[in-house]
């Protein structure tokens, strides 16, 4: 055990041994944060830490925890790189624990990382992944516990805003590039997926111009609907029409369930299952439009 003044010393390196240059030591419940030097070394003093836990962070690692009581013959940390897909999963699946973290070192600048998000989610046709309806939600939760830090209303305003120049990017670079962009690879890969855009031609054969609308609520064809709508040549009066429209249901309607439910006990206690709930909910129509058109396929042509 450490007891009293004691010096804390080590060094932080990465999955080939290589030293880390800026990490950063932490020992939860004291005032104690350095980072290593150039070398990777760190060193630093501190009163008694038994029952303490120290932890090593460096972006784009994992991070690493562990009982102050092994650091008394040194200690000497392997960080390893982090997985960004899993990292992503953990992003949506937490976001209102991430989402406070940014109101926490950010402050109002969070309002600018909440419309940046869905400006590009919605406007740029590769980053379909990017969350949505969590993200919604989390906000308008988020907007109920941190009213002082959170202006609902504000949220709402810039959101919309977001939502909708985020169509209008996307259907402009479907109308301007869009036959272009279908043809570009990237690491050998389609830079907009086919499979994508067929599920979206789908939605547009079933719902027609609504599909703007519609296409909102589902992950992925809520990216690609405008990018396709600029393809087919929609005419821009009757796109900004149902686009002001989806952009007013989905920001509105999500951020305020957020706002009234998400302070529900059991629901914020349960905001994972909550999130996945969302996602199932919103690829449904996804599901059932693929499950019509097999069972369409499938079905032999009746005779007359």
């Amino acid at each position: 055990m450490l007891y009293g003044q004691a010096t804390i010393s080590g060094t932080v390196t990465d999955e080939a041994q290589q030293p880390i240059s800026g990490a950063t030591i932490i020992v939860e419940g004291t005032d104690v944060k350095v980072n290593t030097d150039e070398h990777g070394n760190f060193s630093f003093e501190s009163n008694s830490i038994e029952k303490k836990n120290i932890k090593v962070e460096y972006k784009g690692y994992k991070s690493v925890e562990m009982d102050a009581s092994v650091v008394e013959n040194g200690l000497n940390v392997q960080l390893e790189p982090k997985n960004y897909i899993l990292q992503l999963v953990d992003f949506i699946l937490h976001i209102d624990d991430h989402l406070a973290d940014f109101l926490q070192d950010f402050g109002p600048w969070v309002y600018a990382i909440l419309f940046l998000i869905i400006f590009v989610e919605t406007g740029v046709v590769v980053m379909p992944f990017l969350p949505g309806d969590s993200l919604l939600f989390a906000t308008g939760m988020l907007a109920a516990q941190y009213p002082e830090s959170l202006n609902v209303w504000i949220v709402i305003g810039l959101l919309l805003v977001a939502a909708i120049l985020g169509d209008t990017l996307n259907y402009t670079i479907g109308k301007e590039f869009g036959n272009q962009a279908l043809k570009v690879k990237i690491f050998g890969k389609n830079f907009v997926k086919e499979d994508h855009i067929n599920k979206t031609h789908e939605f547009y054969h079933k719902y027609g111009s609504k599909t703007i609308v519609i296409a909102r609520f589902v992950p992925i064809v809520r990216t690609l609907a405008p990018f396709v709508a600029g393809i087919g040549r929609m005419a821009y009066s009757t796109f900004i029409t149902y686009n002001v429209i989806g952009a007013m249901l989905w920001v509105i309607g999500i951020t305020l369930a957020g706002y009234f439910l998400g302070n529900i006990p059991i629901i914020r206690e349960n905001f994972e299952k909550v999130v996945l709930g969302i996602i199932f909910v919103s690829v449904l129509p996804m599901v059932f439009a693929f499950v019509q058109e097999k069972m369409k396929s499938s079905s032999p042509p009746s005779s007359n």
